[in-house]
């Protein structure tokens, strides 16, 4: 039975004629920040071996990617991630660059969320990924960068800065299971505080509990830094701490409050972020629509160790704020429509090279009278007819 043959599966869909102009639009403006800075664009496979993503500590579980095989059973996965392939082919394909690399991509993602998530499975993402170069330059510049993506698209955004090691050094500290360790961490990052209490409840009260109550509330500006000091004095996370302030500073020279946040409860869906992480989120948006941070280690898994920081951007999602904000983007109609009586058709093709040489757009007939042309025209707003026959004639419509 051919049930579904004319449905998209779950979390697909179609995109016509202005959803594809605003995604084109929002593409060349990403893609024009990604060249002004010098960085490169790769294509990865969307067909990656399962292995790559279960090397442990990419926060993939297998039911949440789309898994198949190929001819000689082995296991495939419809690519759920970008950076993962990427640091795959900087350890191969790019291991004698010399460094740091500055690469990017544009190319969709496959994500098999729940039933009813109302989340898309297939998404466009493009991206930024520094390789090889650490600390706070490094940092700043795709921090920055993600910033003029965002202004280029709506001038309400925002950009939260947080850190992997604060909930790390809490969760090192806590005597439960790492199955109860990763609960609480899906809590934290899916903000489900009531659920969070219910759990932390169940464990047995001291310091580092109450600490973990306080993470998710650890949210706003420069005085977030001295309220959390307490928290984490004398651990391995002060030291991220003191750093995560400096960034702030650094970048509050360019960004106004109201455009930059410390959350230090942030925690993001890939696991392999190692120290600082952030998140960009735009006005008409509930989740964030960019999310980046340094994953120093992520390479040592393909026995490579460099330093390297990223960020990845929804791209079907700032095209639909794009479309939002500017209204429909709707195709302009061709200049002229030209239609070749019988036998001049090859004609009226030589015609219509010679018009757009001239910087004109153009549709030619494919009907086989000039009424039905001259019809057509009318409809899709074309206002000039070229007719070619013996002579050739222009006419308004």
């Amino acid at each position: 039975m051919r049930k579904y043959y004319k449905l998209t599966p779950e979390g697909t869909r179609d995109l016509l004629f202005e959803e594809s102009n605003a995604i084109n639009s929002v593409s060349s403006m990403i893609n024009t920040v990604f060249e002004e800075k010098g960085y490169h664009q790769v294509i990865t496979p969307g067909l990656e071996f399962f292995d790559t993503f279960n090397l442990g500590g990419f926060g993939y579980m297998p039911e949440e990617m789309f898994i198949s095989t190929d001819k000689k059973g082995r296991l495939l996965v419809m690519r759920p991630d970008s950076t993962v392939p990427i640091a795959r082919m900087v350890s191969t394909r790019l291991q004698d660059e010399s460094l740091p690399l500055r690469l990017c991509y544009n190319q969709p993602i496959y994500r098999n969320n729940k039933a009813l998530a109302g989340k898309d499975n297939e998404i466009r993402q493009a991206g930024m990924e520094l390789i090889g170069a650490g600390g706070k330059r490094a940092d700043l510049e795709l921090i920055i960068s993600a910033t003029e993506i965002l202004r280029k698209i709506t001038p309400d955004f925002r950009i939260e800065l947080g850190h992997a090691a604060f909930l790390k050094a809490i969760l090192n500290k806590l005597t439960v299971s790492d199955e109860k360790k990763e609960e609480i961490r899906g809590y934290i990052e899916s903000k489900n505080y009531s659920a969070l209490t219910t759990l932390l409840d169940e464990i047995p009260q001291d310091e580092t509990t109450k600490a973990l109550m306080k993470l998710p509330r650890l949210f706003g500006g420069e005085e977030i830094f001295a309220k959390a000091l307490p928290l984490f004095k004398d651990t391995e996370a002060e030291y991220a701490l003191f750093y995560l302030k400096d960034l702030y500073q650094a970048l509050s020279k360019l960004l106004p409050e109201d455009k930059l946040m410390i959350d230090l409860g942030m925690v993001q869906k890939n696991d392999y972020y190692s120290h600082m992480t952030f998140c960009g989120y735009v006005e008409g948006s509930g989740d964030a629509v960019l999310t980046g941070g340094r994953y120093d280690h992520l390479l040592n898994q393909f026995q490579k160790s460099i330093c390297a920081a990223g960020f990845g951007i929804n791209v079907d999602e700032l095209a639909r704020i794009y479309l939002n904000i500017n209204g429909t983007e709707k195709s302009k109609p061709a200049d002229y429509i030209v239609h070749g009586e019988d036998g001049f058709e090859i004609e009226a093709l030589k015609v219509k090279e010679e018009l757009i040489n001239k910087g004109y757009t153009c549709e030619y007939s494919v009907f086989s009278s000039e009424d039905s042309a001259r019809f057509y025209a009318q409809k899709h707003g074309i206002k000039k007819i070229c007719v070619v026959n013996v002579k050739t004639r222009i006419e308004e419509i």
